[in-house]
């Protein structure tokens, strides 16, 4: 056994503490960089453990990596800014410092074993940082690299919740079985596996494999979606800043670098190059995938699915196909684009076309649809002023311009009807209906009337004051009538129709007593 002690980093501590402060704005940055170090060596486990002992924090990093021999442990772990890494672009540590960083949080002691080609080596570096170096006889294999820090049980499990925090975000890719344990006050978490699906969170996606490169695109209506970049499977920056309008993705590429303070992407020209690539995906394959599962989700009827890729028709990549029906209507069918909106409409010096709205399996939209007016359901997760321009026209509530659809069988008709009988009227004859739409024109109105009750007609050419009456159900007073009895509710009724169109459709009072002495009459005969 041989031995070897020495100061490791020089006469200047304090400039290499700065340097690290610098450079490392995390704490936690240690468990990325000793990470990636076990990664470069080949690594396929990697276990990370943190244990509260009576007076340190213990956090043991253990890996089945090639290790170190002497001559890479004195010439390359213990001399800042070198590295064996230099000039092999597939590594990207680069600066030398991963190890170093651990220093930055003061441990009282650092305990690093490694084995390479059957010999076997401790060092320990003390609290100042020196170091001894001994050769050991008992066999292992790889690295483990032990922090004992001196920390209050707060700051303890603080610091434990930051590392593994920091493991699951910056690693959360790497090419190897990662296991994070932990067992302290405030912090309990066993066996944690770091494996995360490499994907984003979009109706629509695709992705992009090839040699040293991996890309998964979505559409999304996030104002700021994520963007994130690899390498190696480790993280090199996550970020919402803008780079393709209205597409998150995650890339990994063999040539992206991280920048000097390992929290960005280097933008140089092999950033470019990413860049130009998942833009012409965007352009290319997702806007295509799109359009596919918008077909697909129409041509199954899956409105829910339909009701969610909508939502990105203003997306400024997509061009939605104007003949594919994919536009939910009132009445639960589909219509597309040139159908709710002929093309003719968009002629110059024309007035901006008007398209119907209404919510879905509403009756007065399906009675519309089905006689050939479409009138489109409103989609929850599509904002309407969305909508408007996408069809370049006005959405508007089917209610504002049309008569809701008639119900001709009710207690209420029968009531009325046999009233007029009773009363002598020459030509018997109402109808009801629900006016109470949103954005009904008419829906404060007690009735109205209609040449032909039941058909459908624009509100603005119906004559209120001829035809046939129709009394309005969602009418306060109506429905505090129609609580009553029929043979009451018939005449107060009547007696209501007078006063709102006049007399041409009621008795008078005197008629109005008659026909309440028959009602009378047949009710005790009922008894």
């Amino acid at each position: 056994m041989s031995t070897a002690t020495s100061s490791a980093f020089g006469n200047s501590p304090d400039d290499v503490l700065q340097t690290l402060a610098t450079q490392f704005r995390q704490r936690s940055a240690f468990a990325r960089e000793l990470v990636q170090n076990a990664l470069d060596a080949g690594a396929t486990n990697i276990a990370i453990a943190l244990n509260r002992g009576p007076k340190y924090l213990h956090i043991l990093i253990c890996d089945d990596g090639h290790g170190m021999d002497r001559s890479v442990i004195e010439d390359h772990l213990l001399v800042l800014f070198r590295s064996t890494k230099d000039g092999d672009n597939t590594q990207i540590g680069g600066f030398g410092v991963g190890f170093v960083s651990l220093f930055a949080l003061e441990p009282a002691a650092v305990v690093v074993d490694t084995a390479r080609y059957g010999t076997h080596y401790r060092v320990v570096f003390d609290h100042e940082r020196h170091y001894t170096l001994v050769e050991v006889d008992e066999p292992f294999e790889g690295t483990s690299i032990e922090l004992l820090l001196e920390l209050t049980d707060d700051d303890a499990a603080e610091l434990a919740l930051e590392v593994r925090n920091a493991v699951h975000h910056w690693c959360r890719y790497a090419p190897a079985d990662i296991t994070i344990d932990g067992e302290g006050p405030g912090f309990s978490f066993a066996d944690e596996k770091v494996d995360h699906e490499f994907s984003v969170e979009a109706a629509v996606t695709v992705e992009d494999i090839g040699p040293g490169f991996r890309a998964v695109l979505g559409l999304t209506d996030e104002p700021k979606p994520l963007t994130a970049y690899y390498n190696g499977g480790l993280t090199l920056v996550q970020t919402t800043e803008p780079t393709i309008p209205g597409v998150t993705f995650r890339v990994e590429s063999g040539t992206l670098g991280h920048t000097l303070t390992r929290d960005n992407v280097r933008r140089d020209e092999n950033f470019e190059r990413v860049i130009d690539r998942l833009q012409n995906l965007a352009r290319g394959r997702l806007v295509q995938q799109y359009v596919s599962a918008l077909k697909k989700a129409a041509v199954a009827l899956d409105h829910q699915a339909l009701d969610q890729l909508l939502a990105h028709t203003t997306h400024p990549l997509v061009s939605l196909p104007r003949e594919l029906a994919c536009f939910r209507t009132s009445a639960g069918s589909l219509v597309s684009l040139a159908t709710a909106v002929p093309r003719s409409r968009f002629q110059l010096r024309r007035p901006r076309p008007v398209v119907l709205q209404a919510p879905l399996g509403d009756p007065l939209g399906t009675r519309l649809t089905r006689a050939g007016i479409p009138v489109l359901a409103a989609n929850p997760h599509v904002d309407a002023h969305q909508v408007s321009v996408l069809l370049g026209a006005d959405l508007v509530d089917a209610h504002s311009r049309y008569i809701a659809p008639l119900v001709v069988e009710h207690p209420v008709v029968q009531a009325i009807i046999s009233a007029q009988k009773l009363c002598g009227l020459a030509q018997p004859g109402c109808a009801v209906a629900h006016f109470g739409g949103y954005g009904q024109a008419i829906a404060d109105k007690l009735a109205i009337c209609q040449h032909e009750p039941g058909a459908i007609e624009l509100v603005a050419q119906t004559d209120f004051l001829r035809g046939t009456p129709v009394v309005n159900l969602d009418h306060p007073t109506v429905q505090e009538l129609v609580s009553s009895p029929m043979w009451v509710a018939g005449p107060m009724l009547l007696a209501l129709i007078q006063r709102e169109l006049g007399e041409a459709f009621a008795p008078s009072p005197r008629l109005l007593g008659v026909m309440a002495g028959h009602a009378c009459a047949a009710e005790e005969s009922r008894d």
